[in-house]
């Protein structure tokens, strides 16, 4: 939140740009709102507040654009003026690349203008666009749906540091997740998970682990995914399985602890070996949960432990 607030004349107030769409209903760029301290911690504290402000006009934009219906001349000049569905078909597919750069570009532009809040653009318009892909968005916005899936595309692959390429000949750059799904077609395996598969993987990860260890994979992997799945699947499923943890109240550390026990269950699918779960947006508090305290202490060797439990008796009372 801090990177939205701004201090003029020794008191703090909350700037934002609001999403492209919701300024074209709103007719203004930005958001602004004094928070009338000079407290830096307590603007911090004022701002979560606000950002929730902003988040329900952007809602409230969008579902006012949405329900404006269309005058009888525009739908008669809409009608007058439809390209053909030939016309419409190569004006999109010209307009892919542009697109894929345009994304990419974006994700950039927000990385290096917010390091800190970037996910938050991100995350809005990764809605909207999922808005757009399953037709819920209003004909005023004109995006194809094939358009609105080639930019989530983009977007995500850049979000991950893996970017499309821009060229409309040029095949896209093959991700770990295309590279897995070849070899396993090559391999004559498939990418979907089933409960058949999910037993095998268990069997496996429980060879060297504990039973209490591999029921709390098994617990974990059947509340969180929806089975059968791929890949892609599964890492959604499990980061939204985080996120409600995380929003419980429940310790980071703690949510790791049990994630990570999913993680290398799943890693022992067939064509799963490189299984991960991004820790991105809110998930960025997993990130060191899984390390050890800087002041954590190193356990005691089980023989130094023999020598003391067997040198008690001759310093107990008798």
């Amino acid at each position: 939140m801090a990177d939205y607030l701004i201090r003029r004349n020794g008191r703090y107030s909350y700037r934002r740009r609001y999403p492209n769409e919701v300024a074209a209903v709103l007719k203004r760029a930005e958001f602004v709102k004094a928070l009338g301290t000079a407290d830096p911690k307590e603007a911090a504290r004022l701002a979560r507040a606000v950002s929730v402000q902003f988040d329900n006009e952007c809602e409230k934009a969008l579902r006012e654009l949405m329900e404006t219906p269309a005058t009888a001349s525009e739908v008669d000049s809409a009608a007058n003026t439809r390209p053909s569905d030939a016309e419409v078909a190569k004006d999109v597919l010209g307009r892919l690349p542009g697109i894929i750069r345009q994304m990419t570009e974006l994700v950039i532009a927000e990385q290096a203008r917010n390091k800190a809040g970037w996910m938050d653009q991100i995350d809005w318009r990764r809605r909207a666009l999922k808005e757009h892909i399953a037709g819920r968005m209003p004909t005023e916005i004109n995006m194809h749906p094939l358009e609105a899936r080639v930019a989530l595309k983009a977007m995500e692959a850049a979000v991950r540091g893996e970017p499309l390429n821009f060229a409309a000949t040029d095949e896209p750059r093959p991700t770990e997740e295309s590279r897995d799904t070849s070899s396993q077609r090559n391999n004559g395996t498939s990418d979907t998970l089933d409960q058949k598969k999910l037993d095998a993987a268990l069997a496996e990860y429980a060879a060297d682990k504990s039973h209490r260890r591999k029921e709390l994979a098994r617990r974990i992997a059947l509340r969180a995914l929806s089975l059968p799945c791929k890949q892609s699947s599964a890492v959604a499923a499990i980061s939204d399985w985080c996120k409600r943890e995380l929003e419980s109240g429940k310790r980071p550390s703690s949510v790791w602890t049990e994630a990570s026990s999913v993680i290398a269950l799943l890693k022992c699918v067939p064509g799963w070996h490189e299984f991960s779960v991004p820790k991105v947006g809110e998930l960025k508090q997993l990130k060191g949960a899984g390390k050890a305290r800087r002041d954590a202490k190193a356990p005691m060797p089980v023989s130094v432990l023999h020598k003391v439990l067997h040198g008690l008796p001759a310093y107990l009372p008798r």
